[in-house]
């Protein structure tokens, strides 16, 4: 038996109430600058708004519990509403605004190097807290559906662009915190911003105290009281949870499978290193960070997340049986305790050492697969471009595995016509500008399995390539290839020849930009795509399964978009029960749906009579156009001859597909 908590509702007060919305792992500086007031500009440009500054951070050695009022974010978010139907003009102009506070930001992340000075720390502080009401109303604006699609889609770019947007943050702080106070080491991010102006940093004997527990809130930073003291002290109604005994958590399945191990508790990152292979993995969520224990670990189990969470979706990719948003797995599991992951009920249950040992050997063993590369028989074409019509599946060395794809359908689906920037267009940029040699030479030195160093080299290889001028005669051959589209508005998609193939899928590595119209921002969108190839992520996968770095390639699709009604995901076989096609769609662009930020309509169903067997409905949708789907997803299936994970948009009735790849997860 182990404790579970069971979500009951503890009111000391009237005025505002708490409940969990997270665990993090921040410096005392992140939780100062979500609840710094708005300045007078912020006030003036989104119309004097309530303050959404009214949070607690209850934080134990750097990581935190953070509590939300509810009635406060819907304030702001009515608010938001008010000025989008007052003022068809109020999201392109904090869009425009938010764009121009981040733009500098993102160029330190990239570099990723520690601030020199302390002023230089200040000021970027200061530029986190006004970029950070940029992001607070790209966050709402998607949510509401008073809004026109333009809007949404400006808002949902601007919130893609963030999403490192705290991490990245936090990582700069912390760096340049230890860098200025070397002698506080990590103690030093629970230095305040109101020390770090007056420049009166505490001892390291008073910091290791704030360290091991503090509280924030309402601009105030409380030691030595527990939370509990502390929320009766000031009348504050929190959600708090009572403990009961039982012998089971649940949660949902993100990758069938059972298996019984040991626990190991992961919730900072400094501990991912310590998971020992075989070990049941438990954090809040994973990241990219989590990779190397992911792959060591025999089953993965968070408190956070759904189906097309990273940890699911990297759950898939290794055959690791996964359990996602049990809520509560890092508070009742310890590390030491035996347990049993039946990941096909999505439960986990404390198990007995003789339990245990009465399991076979063969269940504690953790389950990993690797892609061996296969080698291709198909050349490199020589051209620079190469249009969808022009393309087949052979053509994975030449445009990577999506743009093949798209041009193995494009003569028998409809498909938005589109070209291809191929891989010798990446090569003659890196060759140009001295690149290729300096890349390989960072790369053949690394140790993926030291988290610093990855993400130190990931940083340097992609600043590198943003920083770098076109070729000129390459330039020239994008312009005129784009002057050729009906549509000038396009989606930009990375295509790695690692990328969709028909052994991995490594879906999601490189980046995708939406709605991308001139020139300049199609060339922008282009060298992201190329750095995108190493991000720590994609650098960690190759090495694992056996990709040689100086193999792989990129090209970029460049597509014309489509302006959705609908738009979604299909699965010819769903990839947890394996059992339908599964479809999931909402209203606009996908992006939503891939960035988990709006709850789809699911449709299971089968596959030879299109019957629906199960449905999720949050808006009405005509099934008709779900028939629509299954019928083309089993067309696509029998002409690939395999289970398909294909991405399609719907606009006036009629069904594009986007994108198809073979799932390699099942």
């Amino acid at each position: 038996m182990f404790l579970f908590y069971v979500v009951l509702y503890h009111t000391a007060g009237d005025s505002l109430y708490y409940e969990k919305m997270y665990t993090r792992e921040n410096c005392l500086l992140i939780y100062q600058m979500w609840q710094e007031d708005l300045s007078k500009e912020v006030k003036t440009l989104l119309g004097n708004p309530p303050n959404t500054n009214f949070a607690i951070y209850d934080v134990t050695e750097g990581v935190s519990d953070g509590y939300y009022d509810e009635k406060v974010l819907s304030n702001f978010e009515k608010h938001i509403i008010k000025k989008i139907r007052n003022d068809k003009e109020f999201v392109s102009k904090v869009m425009e605004w938010f764009k121009e506070k981040l733009d500098p930001l993102e160029k330190i992340w990239r570099v990723g190097k520690a601030l020199k000075t302390r002023e230089d720390l200040i000021g970027f502080y200061h530029q986190t807290v006004l970029a950070s009401a940029g992001l607070d109303v790209a966050y709402f604006t998607p949510k509401i559906g008073a809004i026109s699609n333009k809007d949404k889609r400006l808002a949902m770019n601007m919130r893609k662009r963030s999403d490192d947007f705290t991490p990245a943050n936090d990582r700069i702080i912390t760096q340049t915190l230890e860098r200025l106070y070397p002698k506080l080491g990590k103690y030093s991010q629970c230095i305040s911003i109101g020390e770090l102006k007056a420049n009166k940093v505490p001892g390291i004997e008073s910091l290791k105290e704030r360290y091991q527990h503090y509280i924030y809130f309402n601009h105030k930073l409380f030691t030595n009281i527990s939370f509990n003291s502390f929320v009766s002290k000031f009348h504050l109604s929190v959600k708090k949870e009572k403990i009961i005994q039982t012998n089971e958590i649940k949660g949902q399945v993100g990758m069938k499978g059972i298996v019984v191990g040991k626990v190991r508790v992961v919730i900072k990152k400094e501990n991912i290193k310590d998971l020992k292979i075989g070990e049941v993995l438990v954090a809040p969520m994973t990241t990219m960070n989590f990779l190397p224990a992911m792959r060591k670990a025999a089953a993965i189990v968070t408190d956070e997340g759904g189906v097309t969470c990273h940890a699911a979706i990297v759950a898939r990719e290794l055959k690791k049986p996964c359990i996602i948003g049990t809520r509560i797995g890092t508070k009742l599991l310890r590390t030491g305790d035996y347990v049993k992951v039946d990941a096909t009920k999505g439960i986990v249950r404390k198990i007995s050492l003789g339990v245990l040992k009465q399991t076979t050997k063969k269940n504690l063993r953790p389950i990993v697969k690797t892609f061996y590369p296969q080698k291709s028989n198909n050349k490199i074409r020589p051209e620079f471009i190469l249009w969808f019509k022009d393309l087949k599946k052979k053509d994975i060395p030449t445009v990577g595995g999506k743009g093949a794809n798209l041009g193995e359908l494009f003569n028998h689906f409809l498909i938005p016509d589109g070209f291809c920037i191929t891989v010798n267009s990446y090569k003659r940029f890196l060759e140009k500008n001295g690149l290729d040699i300096v890349i390989q030479n960072l790369l053949d030195t690394l140790d993926v399995n030291n988290n610093y160093q990855l993400e130190k080299v990931s940083k340097k290889i992609r600043a590198l390539i943003l920083e770098k001028p076109f070729p000129k005669d390459l330039e020239k051959l994008i312009k005129e290839n784009y002057s050729r589209l009906k549509n000038k508005k396009v989606a930009i998609r990375s295509s790695a020849t690692t990328e969709d193939l028909p052994t991995a899928s490594f879906a999601g590595q490189q980046d995708t930009y939406l709605n991308i119209k001139g020139e300049k921002s199609v060339f922008n969108a282009v060298q992201r795509c190329w750095a995108s190839l190493f991000t720590a992520r994609a650098i960690y996968y190759r090495a694992e399964n056996k990709f040689e770095h100086e193999n792989v390639l990129i090209s970029v699709v460049v597509q014309e978009m489509i302006d959705a009604d609908y738009a979604g995901v299909m699965f010819t076989i769903d990839p947890v029960n394996k059992k339908y096609i599964l479809i999931e769609t909402v209203k606009g662009l996908g992006e939503s749906l891939v960035s988990g930020q709006v709850t789809p309509n699911s449709y299971f169903i089968h596959k030879f009579d299109e019957k629906i067997m199960e449905k999720v409905e949050n808006f009405n949708l005509n099934e008709k156009l779900v028939h629509k789907v299954a019928v083309l997803g089993r067309k696509i299936e029998l002409h690939y001859k395999c289970p398909m994970d294909v991405e399609y948009a719907i606009k006036d009735n009629k069904i594009y597909i986007l994108q198809a790849r073979p799932i390699t997860t099942l």
